[in-house]
């Protein structure tokens, strides 16, 4: 029996994430929305909507900052302000296909905390939001992609871990990330 159920969104929920603190979540849906939850207060704190145009896929929080990224079916990834409770806007492509996860560069250097990679079934992208950038894009031609890490503990030779499915068949993918803009010197 779960501690805390919260039945907000209109629709399935698709992902469901915690801040690194452990103090609040964030869910998104089909119904285009994402939700921020105080677990502490246990309740909803803001409702973001507007942005996305279909169901959204995947949700993180910033490790550091009052900051979310999401993306979705549009293809689409998006940067939101929580304590103004408002997207910030970003100017770059859209991907070709849905993007099915995003996350924030998980290492801290003066700038890779404004690096944030997505994966959509076409592409691995680096993108940032300060300013509003796309570093590096390649080709991974996949039916669809499940989650993406990344392993920085070896300095130089961190990899970009990616993992899908194909059918019946679980697929790992690895790429350096000294191969990759803005990691790549």
């Amino acid at each position: 029996m779960p501690i805390q159920s919260y039945a907000v969104h209109n629709g399935p929920v698709n992902y469901v994430t915690c801040s690194s603190d452990g103090k609040y979540a964030a869910t998104c849906g089909d119904d285009k929305t994402i939700r921020i939850f105080d677990l502490t207060a246990q309740k909803q704190l803001i409702k973001l909507d507007g942005g996305h145009t279909d169901s959204i896929t995947c949700v993180e929080f910033h490790p550091t900052e009052s900051l979310l990224i999401s993306c979705g079916v549009d293809k689409s990834v998006r940067f939101w302000d929580m304590q103004n409770q408002r997207e910030i806007p970003v100017s770059f492509p859209i991907d070709s296909s849905p993007v099915d996860v995003v996350m924030f560069a998980p290492f801290s250097t003066p700038t890779t905390y404004d690096v944030a990679i997505s994966a959509s079934a076409d592409y691995i992208k680096t993108i940032g939001w300060r300013p509003s950038e796309m570093y590096d894009c390649f080709p991974i031609g996949l039916e669809c992609v499940h989650d993406i890490a990344v392993d920085n503990s070896s300095g130089d030779e961190g990899t970009l871990t990616i993992a899908s499915s194909s059918g019946e068949t679980a697929l790992i993918h690895r790429t350096l990330l000294n191969q990759i803009k803005p990691f790549s010197n």
